[in-house]
């Protein structure tokens, strides 16, 4: 416990009604909040107690005998309090964060967010942001059950509770089956995580479940099978399709960032609740100023798990970069992205260099250096992460039209090209275009304020949820 010295002061330490132990350390929490402050928790922190090794377990004999005395006393003392801000004992799961009164919220992703990896994982961090914003109770379960010292940690400091270990692991339907019934929403994402756990949330709760598919992911497979030729990937799409729709068809309602999977899903089947909302909720406009004067290079950013980023990245490199390297000899193209394969490194020359993950703060001082971005994808679904993060930053972007899909009216705020011959084309015509490309930086700004906040997916969500 940590308390400041003239607070300590203020209420006289612990008080002696609970000599010589026990409840004292819980009636000073108590007189922290009358005083009007708050206690807070830090999960950061770790206490193991080895209950009885001080002074037994029999609370007839000895000083054991004061835990059920001082109980009596501390309850007498704090009657009121107990009353209209506790629950009782067997409603735990209200009682430990007293949030009987607050609508609670289940989020179930595939892992703990790492927002600095990949745009999925940042896009379910924004959510959860949102509704603890909304005064949610939120809790978070990654379904591979793992702790991750940074990325928990930092999801526990924003005030969620996260759900994970082994023994949970073991026992999720018994966890379900206890604290179902307390559960007011359930927040699923992605198609095959949704798929394993919502028959128990169904079994074992009444909440209300949002289905957050990201993209749709027979779509993606279905293209890259058309571009690549590879029969296992039209088995694969199919099954992807199968599970994607029994898993909408199943929840209350189903949530993608780009319209036109959502245009797609009505036009499959009518009967699925599906609405648009943003990949990205900003926090406030960045206003930083697009020095086109100092920007000469090129920039990719994607993560490289992600196949369309690596087939976008080498076929730019292989197909369109050798005329763009001699046309422009001042630019350099820059790849980054968390994972990148071998033959991803394997580019890093002929002005190609391959960075791999970098922090936010270097990302930062690429994007300065950088007169555009691309995104040259040849297959894909959703809106792309990368693109609005670009567009967010005020630096212009060439895309393909896979890469511009689901976004309003693009061709306002990007340049779209399609193919190796007209993507070399775009770059070459627009690179030296400074009056273009500020005005393409300003209205990437100025789209990205009006359509990726909080207060846009806030009114969504309220037509169906809050």
């Amino acid at each position: 416990m940590l308390i400041r010295k003239d607070l300590w002061k203020t209420i006289g330490g612990f008080d002696e009604l609970f000599l010589p132990a026990y409840y004292e350390d819980t009636d000073l929490a108590f007189q922290v909040r009358e005083g009007g402050l708050k206690v807070m928790y830090q999960p950061g922190s770790l206490v193991v107690h080895y209950e009885g090794v001080s002074h037994g377990k029999d609370e007839s004999s000895g000083l054991k005998k004061y835990q059920a005395d001082n109980r009596e006393k501390f309850r007498l003392k704090w009657e009121v309090a107990l009353r209209h801000q506790h629950e009782k004992g067997e409603h735990f799961f209200w009682a430990k964060d007293r949030s009987k009164d607050k609508p609670s919220i289940l989020f179930i992703d595939r892992d703990i967010p790492k927002p600095d990896q990949d745009a999925g994982s940042r896009s379910t961090l924004d959510y959860v942001r949102l509704f603890l914003s909304l005064g949610y109770t939120v809790k978070f379960l990654g379904d591979n059950f793992f702790y991750d010292p940074v990325y928990t940690y930092q999801l526990q400091n924003e005030g969620v509770e996260a759900l994970y270990g082994l023994t949970l692991k073991s026992n999720w339907s018994d966890w379900l089956e206890t604290n179902g019934s307390f559960l007011d929403y359930v927040f699923l994402n992605r198609p095959n995580v949704a798929h394993r756990n919502i028959g128990l949330i169904r079994k074992f709760s009444k909440a209300k479940i949002l289905y957050y598919g990201h993209d749709l992911h027979f779509l993606r497979e279905q293209r890259e099978q058309e571009i690549s030729g590879l029969s296992e990937l039209r088995d694969s799409s199919s099954k992807w399709k199968e599970m994607e729709f029994e898993v909408m068809k199943n929840s209350d309602l189903s949530l993608f960032p780009s319209s036109a999977e959502v245009k797609l899903v009505k036009s499959m089947d009518s009967s699925i609740t599906v609405e648009q909302i943003p990949l990205y909720l900003f926090d406030q406009p960045v206003r930083q100023a697009y020095n086109i004067d100092s920007a000469k290079d090129l920039l990719f950013v994607g993560g490289f798990k992600h196949p369309p980023n690596r087939d976008a990245v080498l076929w730019f490199a292989n197909e369109i970069w050798p005329n763009l390297k001699e046309a422009i000899p001042e630019a350099h193209f820059h790849v980054v992205g968390s994972n990148p394969p071998s033959e991803i490194q394997n580019l890093n020359l002929d002005r190609i260099i391959v960075h791999g993950y970098l922090s936010d703060e270097e990302l930062n001082t690429l994007y300065a250096k950088s007169r555009m971005t691309v995104a040259p994808l040849r297959f894909g679904a959703g809106v792309k992460g990368k693109v609005v993060e670009a567009l967010y930053r005020g630096v212009p972007v060439l895309t393909t039209p896979i890469g511009a899909e689901g976004l309003t009216n693009p061709e306002e705020y990007l340049l779209l090209a399609d193919g190796s011959g007209e993507i070399t084309e775009t770059i070459l015509e627009n690179y030296s275009r400074v009056d273009h490309l500020l005005r393409l930086s300003e209205k990437g700004k100025i789209h990205c304020e009006k359509h990726f906040s909080k207060e846009v997916a806030r009114s969504i969500l309220e037509k169906h949820v809050i």
